[in-house]
């Protein structure tokens, strides 16, 4: 596979070209210094990523948004951190799996600067939370109920979202890529390698729902 030509961090801007040029954005940094900005990255990222448990296990219904919003901004960067080095340690495992060659610090680098994606969220949190304040972390929406057009403005917020996901999947497959000195497919395969327990677990999970289910029914 041929030497990826990274950029020049002193004339492109990273937060840019890792959009467009992950690869070549990589390269750069970890030519340069691989724990370039990785820390602020990650920890901005649990800060959303905070705010996603306080949405799925319904903070709203015992606090307010004032302190959901403390919360995640005091417990997110340790989370994001905790999870970067723990996620950069499995990734590591799995691409080894596969003939990668990056040690954890290249990949810690590569999954923290391909979180710009999921970073670029932030402003349709802010819209959610002018929208419906601390309905959104509450279990219970009743103004969602009585005002479907503000159902189906909150609703919009989530098409940027899904396209930023799947631009942030692309982008860490690039990265891991160049980390690792060989394709995005193989970078794909570790990735899919990675969480085929987690699938095969699921599926088991819902199989036997499912049976469980249908017997209380019959």
């Amino acid at each position: 596979m041929s030497q990826t030509t990274g950029i020049d961090l002193s004339r492109e801007n990273p937060y840019l070209s890792i959009w467009m040029r992950p690869r070549a954005t990589i390269r750069g940094i970890i030519n340069k210094n691989p724990s370039f900005r990785v820390l602020p990255i990650a920890s901005a990222g649990g800060i959303l990523q905070a705010l996603e448990v306080e949405v799925l296990f319904g903070a709203g219904d015992q606090l307010s948004v004032a302190m959901i919003l403390f919360l995640c901004v005091v417990l997110g960067p340790p989370l994001g951190l905790i999870l970067l080095y723990l996620g950069a340690w499995i990734v590591e495992l799995s691409c080894r799996m596969l003939g990668g060659q990056a040690d954890s610090r290249e990949v810690r680098t590569a999954l923290a600067w391909s979180s710009i994606p999921f970073l670029a969220t932030t402003p349709l949190w802010i819209i959610r939370i002018a929208l419906v304040g601390k309905e959104l972390f509450t279990f219970e929406k009743p103004s969602l109920v009585s005002q479907p057009a503000l159902f189906y403005l909150l609703v919009a917020t989530f098409v940027p979202e899904v396209v930023l996901s799947i631009w942030w999947l692309v982008v860490t497959v690039k990265a891991l890529a160049e980390v690792q000195r060989f394709s995005a497919w193989r970078a794909l395969s570790s990735m899919l390698l990675l969480l085929a327990p987690f699938i095969i677990l699921i599926v088991i999970v819902a199989v036997v729902a499912y049976f469980l289910v249908k017997n209380l029914l019959t």
